[in-house]
């Protein structure tokens, strides 16, 4: 099946929840909300007609981060596994530090009524990069953010 043809029949089946498509690339790709991943995922392994046996999903973010002096911070980074509720390992990437990227693994602890607690490894490649940032105060940024949406969860 050709790959306009393919997205058709996925834009038929699933409407908005496709949201993007390239089959220019090298490797083409379809983007799928979130909140459609699954019941996509599924029909793709399941409809005999497309019987797809390996799907990669690649998440990729960037995001940014502005101090309370205004100053804005640029990160980027990939989930390479995830377990709701449980565990992730991701990339990191501070842009004010590039070429140093980071392997995390993020665990969750339940600690009951409706609380949790996460706890975070970072691994870098030399122990001049982990220095590095940890001379950039990235502390100060991870700790504001984390103010920022336990805010945002008492609200």
């Amino acid at each position: 099946m050709a790959g306009t043809a393919f997205v058709d029949q996925l834009k038929a089946k699933f409407g908005a929840k496709i949201s993007g498509s390239n089959f220019e690339n090298i490797d083409p790709w379809i983007e799928v909300t979130p909140g459609g991943l699954l019941e996509v995922c599924r029909y793709l392994r399941d409809e005999p007609t497309l019987a797809f046996d390996y799907l990669n999903c690649i998440s990729g973010v960037d995001y940014l981060h502005t101090d309370a002096g205004g100053e804005t911070y640029a990160f980027n980074g990939t989930f390479h596994n995830v377990r709701e509720n449980e565990f992730a390992i991701q990339t990191f990437e501070f842009e004010g530090y590039p070429d140093v990227v980071a392997v995390e693994s993020l665990a969750f602890d339940d600690l009951g009524d409706g609380r949790s607690r996460l706890r975070i490894h970072s691994t870098y490649p030399s122990l001049e990069a982990r220095d590095g940032m940890v001379a950039s105060n990235m502390e100060v940024g991870v700790r504001e953010g984390y103010e920022r949406l336990e805010g945002l969860l008492a609200a």
